[in-house]
């Protein structure tokens, strides 16, 4: 695994996504310099994790950071959205799960369940950032992601910039349960890129525990 990450940092250069500083620890996963890391909203632990419960009605959830605080961060965002900036998303999911301390604080049983995109916007981006997050954090705590457990069952215009009513108005019967996902015995943690009302993890929830399943938090890269 070293000569892997070796060989890919030869072809990528770590180098600090914000200063542009080349990275010389081992931290492979974080996205920036120790110096840099000091620059913006870092939300993980137990403050984050209250922001995003007050959004949320779940037991448990964990936030990197408040998006509205920094321009960076708001390009960092779009990067993995929309310039597809793959590596830099699974690295910013591994720096998330880093300093969060899983629920009940144990990962038995627990899988990653990311935030689907409908088909036909998945194809055209060629990713979902979601999924490219969850695999961050797996990699961190050694967990597995379920990424077809959930389905968009059809496409909606954007969401960005409306309230809850009309996120949850658009939002209905949006998600279902793939029928060869059995989650009797796992314990589902729900993972997205950016939360703003939190309509969208409330819907997956629900379409979870239709499909007999539990979900026990949720976590996002950053809150808006």
């Amino acid at each position: 695994m070293k000569v892997l990450y070796a060989l890919i940092d030869i072809v990528f250069p770590r180098h600090c996504v914000l200063c542009e500083m080349w990275m010389v620890d081992d931290q492979f996963h974080v996205p920036v310099c120790s110096l840099c890391i000091c620059k913006w909203p870092d939300l993980r632990g137990s403050i984050g994790g209250q922001l995003l419960l007050e959004r949320l009605c779940l037991q448990w959830g964990h936030v990197g950071f408040r998006l509205r605080e920094s321009s960076f961060l708001e390009q960092e965002i779009r990067a993995i959205k929309y310039r597809g900036a793959i590596r830099q998303a699974r690295n910013w999911g591994a720096w998330l799960a880093e300093f969060s301390e899983p629920p009940h604080g144990n990962l038995n049983d627990v899988v990653l369940v990311p935030v689907p995109l409908h088909w036909k916007k998945k194809l055209k981006r060629g990713y979902n950032q979601a999924e490219l997050i969850a695999e961050g954090i797996a990699r961190q705590w050694k967990v597995p992601v379920w990424k077809n457990a959930l389905t968009r069952s059809h496409h909606a215009p954007s969401l960005t910039g409306m309230g809850r009513a009309d996120r949850w108005t658009q939002l209905q019967d949006t998600y279902t349960t793939n029928p060869s996902a059995s989650f009797n015995s796992v314990q589902v943690i729900l993972v997205d890129d950016v939360i703003t009302t939190g309509a969208t993890i409330q819907m997956c929830k629900e379409a979870i525990e239709r499909g007999g399943g539990k979900v026990v938090g949720a976590m996002a890269l950053a809150l808006a």
